[in-house]
C-alpha cells in the first residue's frame, strides 16, 4: 500500500518534506444518520460498531493502492496518487468505494443485528499539496481544494451510492475498463455553485472478497462476550457524538481543505481528528478504542 513509504519515515522522525502532485484521488465516507444512530444507542455500541467498521476497512485497503488519510467519528478518509504518484489512482479509489459498499452491508450493531447501514462516497480528482506538520504530533497532511470538493461529493450524496465530480468521471471514462457510470446532473454544491455530477454504480467482472467481515466480525463477537463480563458503562454518560467542527464531514481541526493523518503514538479518539499510528510493516493502524478499552492497554 501507499503508506508504507511514509508510516516509517514518520515513525523514524524524518524530515518529509511538503510535496505537490498534479493529479490524486480523494474520497470521503460516512454512515447515513450515524448522528440519530448516536442517540438511539449506546456509546459502547458505537464505539464496538466504528471499531469493527475501522477493522473491515483498513483491511480491505490494504489491497490497494490507496493511502488511509483520516478517520473522524465515522468518517474515513482516503486517497490514491498520494505518497506515490500512480497513473490509476481514480481507477484505485473507485474500485475501493465500490468494495466499501458492499463491505457495509454485512455490518451490523450488534444490539440491532436488523438494522441495515448505509454509506454515503463522495469521490473528486485534482492537484493536492501534501505534507508532514507538527513535530510532537506529526501529521501527514493534504491541502487544496481538491479536498474540500471530495467532501462536498459525500455530503451531497444519498446513501448507499458513490457520488463523484466530473473531473473523477472523466478518468474512469477515460480508463475504459468497464466501471458503469451514470450522469447525475446539475447539483448545487456550497461554495462551488452548480456542478455536474455523476454515479459509480458498477464495474464488469468485479467481485469484492467479503470474507474477512465474516472473521473480524466473529473475533469482534469474542471480544464483546470479554467486554460484556469486565466493562460497565458509566450511568448518564454521553453517547459519542460526531465531530460537527469538521466543514462537510472533513478534517476535524476546523481547517477547510485540509486533512490528517497522525503518528502520535498515544492519540485514538473518536472525533479528535487523529489516527492511531501506522505500522512500520504495512502502515496501517495498530490499535482501536474498543480494544483499548476491553483490554486495558494500547496493543493486544
Amino acid at each position: 500500500p501507499a503508506s508504507a513509504t511514509i508510516a516509517p519515515r514518520m515513525l523514524r522522525g524524518e524530515v518529509v518534506p511538503p510535496e505537490s502532485f498534479d493529479d490524486a484521488t480523494i474520497m470521503f465516507t460516512e454512515i447515513e444518520g450515524f448522528s440519530e444512530l448516536t442517540n438511539t444507542f449506546t456509546a459502547l455500541d458505537m464505539v464496538d460498531l466504528l471499531d469493527t467498521l475501522y477493522c473491515v476497512f483498513d483491511e480491505i485497503i490494504l489491497g490497494y493502492n490507496v493511502y488511509k488519510v483520516e478517520t473522524i467519528g465515522d468518517s474515513y478518509v482516503c486517497v490514491s496518487g498520494v505518497p506515490e504518484p500512480t497513473a490509476d489512482h481514480a481507477s484505485e479509489i473507485a474500485k475501493l468505494a465500490l468494495h466499501f459498499t458492499r463491505a457495509i452491508t454485512k455490518i451490523r450493531i450488534r444490539s440491532n443485528p436488523d438494522l441495515e447501514l448505509k454509506l454515503k462516497v463522495g469521490i473528486h480528482s485534482g492537484p493536492v499539496v501534501a505534507g508532514v506538520v507538527g513535530k510532537k504530533c506529526s501529521r501527514y497532511c493534504l491541502f487544496g481544494d481538491t479536498v474540500n470538493t471530495s467532501s462536498r461529493m459525500k455530503s451531497t450524496g444519498e446513501p448507499s451510492r458513490i457520488h463523484m465530480s466530473a473531473a473523477a468521471h472523466t478518468r474512469l471514462a477515460a480508463a475504459k475498463a468497464g466501471f458503469h457510470l451514470e450522469r447525475r446532473g446539475e447539483v448545487p454544491v456550497k461554495g462551488k455553485g452548480t456542478m455536474e455530477t455523476f454515479w459509480l454504480n458498477g464495474l464488469d467482472g468485479f467481485e469484492p472478497d467479503l470474507k474477512i467481515i465474516d472473521r473480524m466480525m466473529e473475533s469482534q463477537r469474542s471480544l464483546a462476550a470479554f467486554a460484556n463480563s469486565t466493562i460497565v458503562e458509566p450511568a448518564g454518560e454521553e453517547p459519542l457524538r460526531r465531530n460537527d467542527s469538521a466543514p462537510n464531514g472533513g478534517a476535524g481541526n476546523g481547517r477547510p481543505g485540509m486533512l490528517t493523518a497522525s503518528k502520535d503514538i498515544g492519540a485514538m479518539g473518536l472525533g479528535s481528528g487523529m489516527v492511531a499510528p501506522p505500522s512500520p510493516s504495512n502502515g496501517q493502524a495498530q490499535t482501536s478504542p474498543f480494544r483499548r478499552a476491553v483490554m486495558g492497554g494500547d496493543r493486544v
